[in-house]
C-alpha cells in the first residue's frame, strides 16, 4: 500500500441477522479494528445453505450494490468467507470489462477435493473463471495452498497461509482436569470414525462421538461408543471440558479439514490426538502440544489413545502445552493481524 492512510476493509458475510459475529468484540483495542466495518447481507433471516434459488437471485443481485458502494467510499479490500457464494459472484463481477472495486481476498478459503467426475471438473472450471480476479486467499494450511496451485494454476503470491483461530470465551473456561472415563470426537466432514470405532472396540474405554444425524458410518456399535447428534454449541463444549481427552480422526485429504475442532479442544485445555493430514499438519508439535498418529492406522491409534489415556502427567503436559499454543498463535487478535500485515506488505 502506498497510502498514508490505514488499509480499509469491508468484511462481508451472509447469513441470519445478528449484532456482531462472534469475533468482532474479541478485535477490540486492536489498533487496525477503526479501518474494519463489518455487513451482513441477510435474506428472509435464512442462513445460506437454506436458501432456495429465488433468495439466492435476491442475494445475487444485493453484491454489485456493496462492491459500488466500497468503490464510491475508497475501501481497500472487500473480505468474504471460505468459498461461499459471495466469493464467487464478486469474483465474477470483478473479471468483467472495465469494473472497478475494492480488491477482494477470501479468507479460511475451501473448496471440495477435484474428482474425475464431470460435476467435479465442471467445478474446478467455474472456480478457475471466477476466483482468478481474487487478490488473496487465506488459507488455513501450508500443504493446502500447493493443491490449490496446482488444481487452478494460480501464482504463489495469490495465497496467504494463517492458522485457524479459536474463540478467545474458550480460554475463559477452566482447563479440562483430563479425569473423566471417557473420551470425546467431534465432528461431521471427513472424519474418519470407522478407524476410531476399530481402534477403540475391545478397550473398554468409553467413547463418545458428536457427530450429524447420518451417524459415524459403522454399525452396529461396540459397547465402548456412545453417539451424540446435533447437539447445541453448549453442551459440545461442557462434553470437551468434562472427557479425557480429545480424538480426532480425519480421512487422509489435502484440503483445510478437523481444525476447528482441534483448536477448540486445545483451547479448552485438553490433550489432543489427531490424524496427520494435510490440514492439521502446521498445528501440533508432535509429543509436545498433542499426538499425531498416521491416516487409517486403527493400531497406531489404539496405541496413541491407551498412552494418553492411562498417564496422567502425560495428558496435563500435553494438554497445558496445547492451551498455552492457542493462547500464543491462534486467536481472533492475531488473525487478523496476520492478516493485515500481509495486505500491507
Amino acid at each position: 500500500m502506498t497510502d498514508a492512510r490505514p488499509c480499509r476493509c469491508i468484511v462481508l458475510s451472509i447469513g441470519t441477522p445478528q449484532p456482531d459475529p462472534w469475533w468482532w468484540p474479541q478485535l477490540e483495542g486492536l489498533p487496525l479494528r477503526d479501518s474494519l466495518r463489518w455487513e451482513r447481507i441477510s435474506i428472509d433471516g435464512q442462513r445460506q445453505q437454506d436458501l432456495d434459488r429465488w433468495q439466492q437471485l435476491r442475494l445475487a443481485a444485493r453484491i454489485p450494490r456493496v462492491l459500488w458502494r466500497a468503490a464510491r467510499q475508497r475501501v481497500d479490500h472487500i473480505v468474504t468467507f471460505e468459498g461461499d457464494l459471495s466469493c464467487y459472484l464478486i469474483g465474477l463481477l470483478q473479471r468483467l470489462p472495465g469494473f472497478r472495486g475494492p480488491r477482494h481476498v477470501i479468507v479460511q478459503f475451501i473448496t471440495r477435493e477435484r474428482g474425475s467426475s464431470m460435476r467435479d471438473r465442471l467445478h474446478t472450471a467455474i472456480g478457475r473463471a471466477c476466483l482468478g480476479s481474487v487478490h488473496r486467499i487465506v488459507c488455513s494450511s501450508r500443504p493446502e495452498i500447493d493443491y490449490y496451485r496446482a488444481v487452478f494454476g494460480w501464482p504463489a503470491e495469490k495465497f496467504i497461509f494463517v492458522p485457524l483461530h479459536a474463540d478467545d470465551r474458550l480460554l475463559a473456561h477452566a482447563p479440562s482436569e483430563g479425569n473423566s472415563d471417557f473420551i470425546i470426537a467431534a465432528g461431521r466432514s471427513y472424519r474418519d470414525y470407522p478407524t476410531l470405532i476399530q481402534a477403540v472396540a475391545g478397550t473398554g474405554i468409553r467413547t463418545v462421538i458428536v457427530c450429524g444425524k447420518s451417524g459415524p458410518g459403522v454399525s452396529p456399535l461396540p459397547p465402548e461408543v456412545e453417539l451424540r447428534a446435533e447437539i447445541p454449541f453448549d453442551a459440545y463444549v461442557q462434553l470437551v471440558r468434562s472427557a479425557r481427552l480429545v480424538v480426532l480422526p480425519l480421512e487422509d485429504k489435502r484440503i483445510s479439514i478437523g481444525q476447528m475442532v482441534l483448536v477448540q479442544g486445545m483451547a479448552l485445555g485438553q490433550a489432543v490426538i489427531v490424524t496427520r493430514t494435510a490440514g492439521t499438519a502446521d498445528y501440533v508439535a508432535d509429543g509436545t502440544d498433542g499426538l499425531y498418529v498416521p491416516p487409517r492406522d486403527p493400531v497406531a491409534l489404539r496405541e496413541a489413545i491407551r498412552r494418553v489415556y492411562d498417564d496422567a502427567q502425560t495428558r496435563a503436559r500435553l494438554a497445558g502445552n496445547a492451551r498455552h499454543t492457542i493462547e500464543q498463535k491462534h486467536r481472533p487478535r492475531q488473525y487478523v493481524a496476520q492478516i493485515a500485515r500481509a495486505l500491507q506488505g
